[in-house]
């Protein structure tokens, strides 16, 4: 049947016809179309296998940099662990006198832990310090034995206890990367695969190890770039570091360059060494995975070009013949409806005759037009969102150099800060509200500027993108045109206009983008809209004096709300003599929430609407605003506190009881505050008022007592009774006694005797 149409459409054809002229067309887009794929596929298939090696190569080099990366920040890490304060003292007593206060490691311990917590990237599990040539070793869980540690906490069939013992007291090796090991935990039953770090530093001549246990899972979760998960770490000599459970190759052959690749076993080697550390790391890609995929796409490729040449073939004939007869029919039924429509000139004389309804047909192509322009207009603002925040996408490239092409433009960040008008958002939502704002921007600045788009960004920032086909001006009168019509709405909503420097290329839209964020944290406290351009002043952070920090701490910690009010006052108004900005007051104000949401955990009180106040801090927009925020709060808490005060005589009972049961031990104000979970200063104040006496007046007698019995009741020697009541220094002992009593140890146990022989002779 197709036969007999086609043939019979052939013979009836003249060469002018539209039949002729559509196949011709066709028949030459079918043959640029499969010419133009024959050519791609050649070059695609010449240039996939290089493609996918270049990715490959990609992925192991981004591996081998993140990791070395990773290494180096713990390097850091370490560095900055081992000038640190605590530790070096913890270091001087360790090789500069013979005993050990172990409670001065307490600090370095929380500095270990810190680390550990605020870089939970780097995997480490645990970071221990070791003294060369002695048996104990920091840690974040305490001061542990390496007998214990290695074969209890870190036990493992690989490194024993001699083999650090050994490595602790091998100094030549100041940075060693040591394989990947399962540790063992006896203690919780638990097992990691750990990667061991070990960094030897000098101090003062002295060898001090740092091991750092890394879980290994965890890092190579965050740095690893590959298609799958074989991968390999080497030393420097070429002994495996890590290598993953399905690996079978029992040796690599030796490297001959710091980069690239081999084929091994059917399978592609991409590697990368670093010179600086000897480590090379390796990627590990079946050869399969890549040739089968090839020679499966090569075929599917070629079938599908002649299946779609055939194809096309066939159906631009049936095509062609069944429009060419459907223009027939409207040729006819036009010549019977139209016949005094004058005809069309054109070479086709089908043409001519559906000249009175190309009218109608141009409508309905402006109204898909419309229809296309608003969709594309979507994809634009997605395509400057990826612009804006530097995200590759190809899909966009062409639409962005395009809209950017010699154009210069500048950004307007629009950030929203809604109060608490509940009669307003009770009848309208607040993403109602921003995208009235949105449109209304977006109306504005279009009647200066011919090209804007305007995009909601963040779920309070909106964004918009102006291209300066005028003076800047018109856009500064748009902008305090914006200003005055929010300031009509300042008892609902607040908004700041950051506005960027002139930029000319697209490449600059991320750098436009981050120094208008900047500006905005030029944002001043006021009741009403602002326009930041360019900033008056740099900007500089206004924070506390360390003085500041303290005395708040103290108010807090005795409980004297008073005070702490006359100290938010106080520092309130400091800020504002200093202009502050407004994220300078909401830093304060989230310190300040801070610390008093903290105390008051730690006197046992728990407020339910707490955070209510913290989430207010962003709303307020005066320095009296504020005060009221933190006077409600006080207002709050301070039946809380008054209720608290009542049990606080227990810190007197603790005191004398602990400083009767370690009269022979180190007792400072640290030490029992840190038990009580106080600050010193705070205790000593406290002490002092309670008991009318200094803390180390009464220690001092409360040893002296104890040493007036000893020397009385017992036949210990001088200094015995001075070790027993805490003095090492049998000399200060005896000053001090001295001190005290008037007389000496000796002269006081003396006398005490003859006046016991003068009342059993009376």
């Amino acid at each position: 049947m197709i036969k007999k149409v086609i043939s019979k459409s052939f013979k009836a054809l003249k060469p002018n016809t539209f039949f002729i002229r559509l196949f011709l067309s066709f028949l030459l887009i079918i043959v640029l179309i499969a010419s133009y794929n024959f050519l791609s596929f050649t070059f695609y298939n010449n240039n996939l296998r290089d493609e996918i090696i270049k990715y490959n190569n990609q992925n192991v080099e981004n591996t081998a940099k993140s990791f070395e990366d990773s290494l180096s920040n713990i390097k850091s890490n370490l560095y900055r662990l081992h000038f640190n304060e605590d530790l070096q003292n913890y270091n001087s007593q360790y090789f500069m006198t013979d005993k050990i206060n172990f409670l001065l490691g307490k600090s370095v311990i929380d500095e270990i832990r810190q680390i550990i917590r605020t870089n939970p990237s780097l995997g480490i599990s645990n970071i221990l310090i070791n003294h060369s040539g002695t048996p104990f070793m920091l840690n974040q869980d305490g001061n542990s034995h390496i007998n214990l540690l290695f074969s209890n906490s870190y036990k493992s069939n690989d490194y024993s206890k001699s083999f650090w013992l050994k490595e602790f007291n091998n100094p030549k090796n100041n940075f060693q990367v040591y394989p990947v090991s399962t540790f063992k935990d006896l203690n919780n039953s638990t097992e990691k695969r750990l990667l061991p770090v070990k960094i030897n530093m000098d101090y003062y001549g002295e060898t001090i190890n740092y091991l750092v246990f890394i879980d290994f899972e965890t890092l190579i979760n965050n740095v690893h770039y590959s298609i799958n998960d074989n991968f390999i770490i080497l030393d420097e000599d070429q002994n495996f570091i890590f290598k993953s459970e399905n690996f079978y190759e029992a040796q690599i052959p030796q490297l001959a360059s710091n980069n690239g690749y081999y084929i091994s076993h059917d399978d592609y080697y991409f590697y990368k060494k670093n010179t600086k550390t000897g480590l090379t790391y390796m990627n590990i890609i079946p050869v399969n995975s890549i040739t089968n995929g090839m020679k499966k796409l090569n075929i599917s490729l070629v079938m599908l070009l002649i299946v779609a040449v055939v194809l096309s073939v066939i159906i631009s004939i049936l095509f062609t013949v069944k429009m060419s007869n459907s223009i027939k029919k409207l040729v006819e039924t036009v010549q019977q409806t139209n016949k005094d429509v004058e005809p069309f000139s054109s070479n086709i004389r089908e043409f001519n005759l559906i000249n009175s309804n190309i009218k109608e047909l141009i409508k309905n192509t402006e109204k898909m037009n419309q229809d296309l322009e608003d969709k594309k207009s979507i994809v634009k603002n997605y395509a400057f969102l990826n612009k804006i925040k530097n995200i590759e996408d190809k899909m966009y490239s062409d639409i962005e150099e395009y809209e950017f092409k010699d154009k210069p433009f500048t950004l307007v960040i629009y950030d929203l800060v809604f109060k608490e008008n509940q009669s307003f958002f009770e009848e309208i939502s607040i993403d109602q509200v921003i995208y009235v704002i949105k449109e209304q921007i977006h109306a504005k600045l279009e009647e200066n500027y011919s090209k804007t788009i305007t995009l909601q960004i963040e779920k309070r920032q909106i964004l918009s993108v102006v291209f300066l086909d005028r003076d800047e001006e018109s856009l500064q009168t748009s902008l305090q045109s914006l200003k005055k019509a929010f300031d009509t709405d300042k008892d609902k909503f607040l908004v700041t206009m950051g506005v960027s420097e002139v930029y000319h290329e697209s490449a600059e839209m991320t750098k436009a983008y981050e120094q208008t964020k900047t500006l905005l944290q030029h944002k001043r406290l006021t009741n009403e809209s602002q326009i930041i351009a360019k900033p008056s002043t740099e900007r500089k952070e206004i924070s506390l004096t360390n003085k500041q920090e303290r005395e708040f701490q103290v108010y807090l910690e005795e409980n004297n709300l008073d005070e702490v009010k006359h100290w938010i006052n106080k520092t309130m108004d400091s800020f504002q003599k200093k202009e502050a900005f407004s994220i300078d007051y909401i830093n304060l104000s989230t310190y300040m929430m801070n610390k008093i949401k903290s105390h008051l955990l730690t006197i046992g009180v728990t407020i339910e609407n707490f955070d209510i106040y913290l989430n207010k801090i962003d709303k307020c927009h005066s320095s009296e605003e504020y005060k009221e925020l933190f006077y409600d709060l006080i207002q709050n808490i301070k039946p809380f506190v008054e209720a608290d005060e009542n049990q606080e005589d227990k810190i007197i009972t603790f005191v004398t009881e602990y400083i009767d049961e370690h009269l022979a031990e180190t007792v400072s104000l640290d030490i029992i505050a840190s038990h009580l979970k106080i600050s010193s200063g705070y205790l000593s104040s406290y002490f002092k008022e309670k008991t009318g006496t200094n803390f180390i007046d009464f220690l001092n007698y409360c040893r002296m007592k104890k040493a007036k019995e000893l020397l009385v009741q017992t036949d210990d020697k001088i200094q015995d009774v001075s070790i027993k009541v805490g003095y090492h220094n049998v000399n200060s002992f005896i000053r001090l006694f001295k001190k005290y009593t008037g007389t000496t140890p000796g002269k006081y146990r003396k006398k005490s005797i003859q006046v016991n022989l003068t009342d059993l002779s009376g």
